[in-house]
């Protein structure tokens, strides 16, 4: 089906893929579209990360356990691994997006400070999205495009961190997206770890983020479960292990409370589904 003529995609992207056993990090794709109203994508398991910046409009990803709503000024991140569909919400919705793959770029994301989310924009880096568009094709470019690409990750955080009303709200964001596998997380060792005071920021996080500092560390847990079922085809004693939870029912209770069923339902339902693979 051909596209309305007010809408428009105009991609570069590598084909074919690389060997991700033979890259770390690689530009799968740039481009910016502009589209009406509709479901870009529909359920897929990424092995990029992406990263997309709002002109114009609204854009979303829709997990099932989540969703993330883009509007102007935003930058709308996604993970590798990550299973969600993509939607425009208003007609002329106008992205800029960049797609990074290889076999750290599971790790893209804590290397660099920022996490699957939306972030608040200041000025799009037109400059450096340009330098990557224009090189994209020339033979030996990777290189280049890879260092642009992680300036301008690196700005993304900076920006974010700079726009929020309390940076320490962010700092204590980031601490969790990088230490949320560590056992001993609570509330308490976060705050400690950073050296906050308890009442200031627990009433700070709630305020900004409508979610309190368990809830969040609960929801990134959660979150990255889904991610490794999809990715690692996982045992229920892997899973328990990545949290160092030794305790079975403990673990079983926890997933039933984030997920509706226990971790041995999740499993034999998401080995059931052949999800789609983007």
């Amino acid at each position: 089906m051909a596209m309305p003529k007010d809408t428009y995609l105009n991609a570069k992207n590598r084909i074919p893929a690389i060997d991700e056993s033979k890259s770390d990090f690689s530009v799968l794709e740039i481009g910016k579209l502009r589209l009406d109203k509709s479901e870009v994508f529909g359920r897929l398991t990424t092995y990029f990360v992406s990263i997309a910046w709002v002109h114009r409009g609204k854009a979303s990803l829709i997990g099932d356990t989540w969703q993330r709503h883009a509007s102007v000024g935003e930058v709308l991140v996604a993970d590798y691994g990550e299973i969600f569909s993509s939607h425009v919400s208003e007609d002329g919705t106008e992205v800029s997006y960049i797609l990074i793959d290889g076999n750290r770029s599971k790790d893209l994301l804590q290397f660099f400070g920022i996490w699957p989310g939306v972030f608040p924009f200041e000025g799009f880096p037109q400059l450096w999205f340009q330098d990557v568009w224009e090189n994209f094709h020339r033979e030996g470019a990777n290189a280049r495009n890879l260092e642009v690409t992680k300036s301008m990750l690196i700005n993304v955080g900076k920006e974010a961190r700079r726009k929020i009303v309390d940076p320490s709200v962010f700092d204590v964001c980031a601490y969790i997206q990088k230490n949320f596998l560590n056992p001993q997380i609570s509330v308490g060792y976060v705050i400690e770890e950073l050296g906050l005071k308890r009442s200031t920021i627990i009433r700070s996080f709630k305020k900004t983020t409508g979610q309190s500092i368990g809830q969040y560390i609960n929801l990134v847990r959660s979150q990255y479960c889904l991610k490794y079922i999809a990715t690692e085809s996982p045992t229920v004693t892997d899973l328990r292990g990545l949290f160092g939870e030794s305790n079975a029912n403990r673990f079983a209770d926890w997933f039933r409370k984030m997920h509706g069923c226990s971790p041995i339902e999740y499993l034999k339902r998401a080995k059931s589904i052949d999800q789609a693979r983007f």
